[in-house]
């Protein structure tokens, strides 16, 4: 769920704390210090997330506790970012699922549903892309798409109206 609803790298995900979370403001801080881009930022934390969160007691532990430990709970060591690909292969092959969904298809995933729901400029944010560009990438073409054959926009034609045509 991290992956997907955050966008927040394996890499950087291994590097998060339980003082890296704010309830208050709904965020998760990605340092600087093991981001990908080098530049400090606060990504959302979506309510299901946090939710699930406070019910686990997660956000009880001590602050400086990695929030991805041993058997990925939060705990005093680091788990590697290769273990988030190891766990999501157990979880793939227990649910029967082919090889070509890998752990970073998440963050794909996570991507393309936040672009079409609140648009590609928020979903650049979320994903700290420094350009459109990249976040355009993610984004992949799936044919006609269904909504736009009835899409109502502010262009209008009336039959036998010159100034419409």
């Amino acid at each position: 769920m991290m992956q997907y609803y955050t966008l927040i790298r394996p890499g950087e995900l291994s590097h998060l704390k339980v003082k890296d979370i704010s309830v208050k403001k709904q965020t998760v801080f990605v340092s600087k210090e093991f981001s990908k881009n080098h530049r400090d930022a606060e990504v959302g934390l979506n309510t299901k997330i946090l939710q699930l969160m406070i019910d686990l007691g997660v956000l009880s532990r001590p602050s400086e506790y990695y929030l991805f430990s041993k058997h990925f709970l939060p705990g005093e060591y680091r788990l590697g970012a290769d273990q988030f690909n190891k766990r999501w292969a157990k979880m793939r092959k227990a649910l029967g699922w082919e090889d070509c969904y890998q752990f970073y298809s998440l963050k794909d995933s996570g991507i393309r549903d936040l672009a079409n729901a609140q648009g590609v400029v928020v979903a650049r944010d979320q994903a700290r892309h420094s350009d459109i560009t990249t976040t355009n990438k993610y984004i992949q073409k799936h044919g006609v798409q269904q909504s736009t054959l009835n899409f109502e926009g502010e262009l209008t034609y009336k039959k036998g109206d010159k100034e419409s045509q």
